[in-house]
């Protein structure tokens, strides 16, 4: 098979026709390219543009040179699936026999006259699960099915053989990763499939695998505080997951819904009434509005896949501190006083607490100690030069890999990452903070966090949430609440009721809440 515009061999083996099969292999690649010289010539020559579409259509997709016709109809095939999937989305499944039939989408600058083209759908009906299985699996999988069936993939005397072969073709042309190579084995032909389907005797299955090939009913699941039904309550995996006693929910079986109407709309995409946004957002919602930014496009470098993006991004940018300031450039003794030993929240958006343990700029650095005030230390001249080189690294972090442009970074604030909350034997409550300590530029920072849910003592939208006890906001459990527990399995995760003689509630540091 041609593979990246190189000949290679297969190096597959032949099938034994008794299920013997090896799995299906693509030939190997010996390096991917970007472009070939040859497509590279065409390009740069007089027209191009033409002559490069040309040779896509007829070597890719195989239709004959100058067919407009057959051009033509691949555009409106493309256009049916761009329908199909929008359908799929918003409203369901528009046809359950439609396909792309091609293994290669249509050029951009042939998107045209798109409103000439008729989009019509026949509904058809889905394959049965033994038939959809022998659609996508290789020959490989055949032993997920059930014997019978098994032969249609591997036996030299299938009517469908060719569906699985051994061998294919992977285009690697324009491609840099394996997993972004075509692969180009054959379409399935619905009539030849179910035909063969079909010659399975009913007879040779036991009757747990003909239950398993029909189409079941959609399970709803309510809930139901005093619901005693045992459906669905016995565990399957009994050495992992214990049986559920009290089910608390009903279930209602219902049978797959129609298509809509011709015009009804299905799925509206829109936010549900009510729905907290912004800086009225939960704990833990991120959003851009914690922050003053601005966004354009530029060529920046930002990684994608692994790779420099060599086109326009999308960059945000935080505003700059000089900016800010008036031109004034801040340095570590001003600014340590306020943030060492409070909290503040990095890697925004997604705003994850931590703790300020150091702020450095060119000159020196001032940390926090445990037992005595706040330390200084002065850079030494290789020093200096050290931490502008992670100054620089830090802002180029930011940039290439999360699309944020930090500006100028005159001070560095180290950070210790909230891990968690422990609670101890004697019921006080500690966060716990991780011992690596990790460099934020200042302006990446924020000690602001969107309002926190109804009911949560420190509430409000951009609410300055400063060291204060270091402790999380006070809970009040009444005897007869209800919560989720999160201590160790196995009852992680269940809903708990509060007993009245667990006492008054949660001790935080010294203070009884």
């Amino acid at each position: 098979p041609v593979l990246a515009g190189a000949l290679t061999p297969t190096g597959a083996s032949e099938s034994d026709g008794e299920g013997g099969e090896e799995p299906a292999k693509a030939a190997p690649a010996a390096a991917p390219t970007m472009m070939s010289k040859e497509a590279r010539a065409l390009i740069h020559a007089e027209g191009g543009l033409e002559l490069w579409k040309d040779r896509y259509y007829h070597e890719k997709l195989e239709l004959p040179r100058g067919d407009a016709t057959a051009k033509r109809g691949v555009v409106e095939s493309y256009l049916q699936g761009l329908h199909w999937v929008l359908e799929y989305y918003y409203r369901g499944v528009a046809s359950w026999n439609w396909f792309y039939p091609h293994h290669y989408a249509p050029m951009a600058s042939d998107l045209v006259a798109l409103d000439t083209i008729s989009i019509k759908f026949t509904q058809g009906k889905p394959f049965r699960p033994y038939e959809q299985l022998l659609a996508v699996l290789p020959s490989a999988s055949a032993k997920l099915l059930p014997v019978p069936y098994q032969g249609l993939m591997t036996n030299r005397d299938s009517p469908i053989l060719d569906f699985y072969p051994t061998t294919f073709e992977v285009d690697m042309e324009g491609k840099r990763s394996d997993w972004e190579g075509v692969v180009k084995v054959p379409f399935v032909d619905e009539a030849r499939l179910l035909s063969a389907s079909a010659s399975v005797r009913e007879s040779l299955l036991t009757a747990n695998e003909v239950a398993r090939n029909a189409p079941g009913d959609i399970l709803v699941f309510t809930h139901d505080a005093s619901s005693v039904e045992q459906d669905f309550c016995t565990s399957t995996l009994p050495r992992s997951f214990r049986d559920v006693a009290a089910p608390r929910s009903k279930c209602l079986k219902r049978p797959p819904p129609p298509p809509l109407p011709s015009g009804e709309r299905g799925f509206v995409p829109a936010v549900t009434p009510g729905t907290l946004t912004g800086l009225s957002a939960p704990p833990g919602t991120p959003t851009l509005k914690t922050m003053h930014t601005r966004a354009a496009l530029r060529v920046a470098g930002v990684n994608v896949l692994g790779l420099p993006s060599k086109r326009e991004s999308l960059i945000v940018t935080v505003r700059d501190l000089r900016e800010a300031m008036g031109g004034e450039v801040l340095s570590a003794e001003q600014v340590a006083p306020l943030l060492l030993g409070q909290r503040c929240y990095v890697n925004w958006p997604y705003l994850q607490e931590a703790r300020v343990v150091t702020v450095s700029d060119c000159h020196g650095s001032i940390y926090a100690t445990e037992h005595s005030e706040p330390q200084a230390k002065k850079w030494r001249d290789q020093e200096a030069a050290k931490w502008g080189s992670h100054a620089a690294q830090a802002a180029g972090d930011l940039l290439v890999k999360h699309g944020i442009d930090v500006g100028h970074v005159d001070l560095l604030v180290g950070v210790r990452q909230c891990k968690g909350y422990v609670r101890h034997i004697d019921g006080t409550v500690q966060k716990r903070y991780g011992d690596d300590e990790a460099f934020y530029p200042l302006q990446a920072i924020t000690r602001m966090r969107p309002g926190g849910a109804v009911g949560r003592a420190d509430a409000g939208a951009g609410r300055d949430v400063g060291a204060d006890d270091g402790m999380p906001a006070p809970v009040v459990l009444e005897p007869g609440s209800r919560a989720i527990f999160l201590g160790r399995m196995p009852l992680y995760g269940c809903v708990a009721s509060v007993l009245p003689d667990l006492g008054d509630g949660v001790i935080c540091g010294k203070q009884r809440r």
